[in-house]
């Protein structure tokens, strides 16, 4: 008799440990349907977004530079032309080195962001970009940072370090464009 209850508080004890290890586990993510992690972001994750992120600054800077008529508006653009120019290429050379690949295109969120600013009606156009650049360099720090201390590889992690100091800097100047007298038009 007591090895029947034995058994089965044995049993009663292995479920509920089972039924509290599935319960702990994250929900599938809907879009892969792929169990979802607590883990690191992936190399490859922090390699698209980056990629993205860093393609969308240049090409919202060469708008810039075409639609704004503001000096300093025009300084700033045509640094993060430069600065992320550079940056989109060591990526890519770090991405070739670990046998990543890169998206060659902006995804939806960041082609819709182009979109307001191609759209964006010319007394608006310098507030427009000016939000949009504290957003992403506040966006890219915070990915870049986070990465770079809990990333999934040295390389990837060493360019993110690497990278931070000129991401702060463009979120430092971003912030004053948004505050500066430049907002009062695109003329």
């Amino acid at each position: 008799m007591p090895l029947k209850y034995l058994l089965a508080g044995t049993a009663i004890v292995a479920s509920l440990a089972m039924s509290a290890t599935a319960e702990a586990q994250p929900a599938a993510n809907p879009t892969t349907n792929m169990p979802a992690t607590n883990a690191t972001q992936s190399s490859q994750d922090f390699a698209n977004k980056a990629a993205i992120t860093g393609m969308y600054e240049v090409q919202a800077a060469q708008i810039a530079r075409q639609r704004s008529h503001n000096a300093v508006i025009d300084g700033f653009a045509a640094r993060m032309i430069r600065d992320h120019g550079k940056n989109n290429a060591e990526l890519k050379a770090t991405a070739a080195r670990v046998g990543l690949q890169l998206p060659t295109s902006l995804d939806a969120e960041h082609t819709g962001l182009i979109a307001q600013l191609r759209s964006a009606n010319p007394d608006q156009f310098n507030t427009t970009y000016a939000q949009q650049q504290v957003q992403g360099h506040q966006d890219a720090v915070a990915m870049f940072t986070s990465y770079s201390q809990t990333g999934d590889n040295p390389q990837l992690m060493q360019f993110a370090r690497t990278s931070l100091p000129v991401l702060q800097r463009h979120l430092q100047l971003a912030q004053s464009l948004s505050t500066g007298p430049q907002m009062a038009g695109s003329k």
